[in-house]
């Protein structure tokens, strides 16, 4: 065991030098865009008001009986299914049993739930009275105490808001911090309800300068589709029930599939759509479950759980440090194209502009 243990520690030692090898021949441009946090980020990106705490909550492994409490004091007294803060979250789990709260050089320790609520209710009426836009998340702390440890993932979890907000000073802030925080991401989490599958559709998840974000079916390594409130749609139920018996992960998947390929002609013929399946993970949480028929959950309970259990799964394995050093080459190639696309949109302005200006000069002549 000791020499396949100093095989495997050698080998991360020669990735972690290759790697550095690797950055010294970037521009410092791209270098910066590519340094790697000792905890591993995960970024779920999606609409607003689609349960993405509650997903936040269940990757942390805050147990349930704990949740209630703990989305209380992240939604600063606001109810369940309106967004609470126009900004960036960055969640982790406490070294302790008390919450911490960052808010740029402002840090807040020892804090108790009560003390959270108020504070993330005077950040979102900052953000929204004064229409205040920070570059850096509000970073939250959960205590450990609410966490399972064997369910536990040592991780940080960004929480991104929504691009496809309707107030335009909204939408250009959630563009900005998607483009300054997407290429630092070990894993993207596309997040939708199962009611509004055109969120994956190309145009809905665009990120000027970032091409490889609206192309995320190509890098099922990186992106992973969740879909929240999964079994709620009346025709998922009818179907369920027409089994007559409990519906599979991969049977649940495919329902999905087929619900997001209605809107096949907003995407590239070329999409392995079987490919797409295996990107599906069906999740559902918090109210929209425990409202569910009891013959519904009977029926979906062990898929579900399994969808969860695989999510984690794959993220841990994605997670490991060799997987991380590996998918960096891959980050390295979609923040280069992003300075490509920007160089070649520049360049057209550019000869939109000579042009222009040849025009002007032969009508004075």
């Amino acid at each position: 065991m000791g020499h396949w243990s100093a095989i495997q520690s050698q080998r991360l030692r020669w990735a972690a030098q290759a790697y550095e090898a690797f950055l010294g021949t970037l521009s410092t441009d791209i270098r910066g865009r590519l340094d790697r946090d000792p905890i591993p980020r995960v970024i779920v990106f999606g609409p607003t008001q689609r349960g993405k705490t509650t997903l936040i909550l269940a990757l942390l492994g805050v147990e349930p009986r704990h949740r209630a409490e703990v989305e209380r004091a992240l939604r600063g007294g606001r109810r369940s299914g309106s967004s609470a803060t126009p900004t960036a979250f960055r969640y982790t789990v406490s070294p302790d049993d008390r919450w911490t709260l960052a808010d740029g050089d402002r840090v807040c320790e020892g804090l108790s739930s009560t003390e959270v609520r108020g504070q993330v209710a005077a950040i979102r009426d900052r953000f929204i009275n004064q229409r205040e836009r920070s570059p850096n998340p509000i970073s939250v702390g959960i205590p450990s105490s609410f966490v399972n440890s064997r369910d536990a993932m040592k991780i940080e979890v960004f929480d991104l808001p929504g691009v496809r907000a309707q107030d335009l000073g909204e939408r250009r802030y959630a563009l900005d911090m998607a483009a300054r925080h997407l290429p630092h991401a070990d894993a993207i989490l596309l997040h939708a309800l199962a009611d509004d599958l055109g969120s994956f559709r190309p145009e809905n998840t665009e990120v000027p300068g970032l091409e490889a974000v609206d192309q995320w079916w190509e890098n099922p390594q990186r992106f992973r589709l969740v879909i929240t409130h999964a079994v709620s749609l009346a025709s998922t139920r009818a179907h369920v029930e027409s089994l007559g018996r409990p519906i599979t992960l991969g049977e649940l998947r495919c329902l999905c599939e087929a619900d997001i390929r209605t809107h096949a002609r907003h995407y590239p013929r070329g999409v392995d759509w079987d490919l797409v399946t295996e990107m599906i993970y069906p999740i559902d949480l918090g109210e929209s479950w425990e409202e569910a028929p009891k013959r519904i959950k009977e029926l979906t309970r062990d898929a579900l759980e399994a969808s969860l259990k695989t999510l984690r799964e794959s993220l841990d394995d994605h997670l490991s440090p060799t997987a991380r050093i590996a998918q960096a080459f891959t980050v390295y190639r979609m923040v280069e194209s992003g300075f490509v696309a920007r160089e070649r949109e520049s360049s057209v302005t550019r000869n939109k502009i000579v042009e222009g200006l040849k025009e002007v000069q032969l009508e004075r002549a």
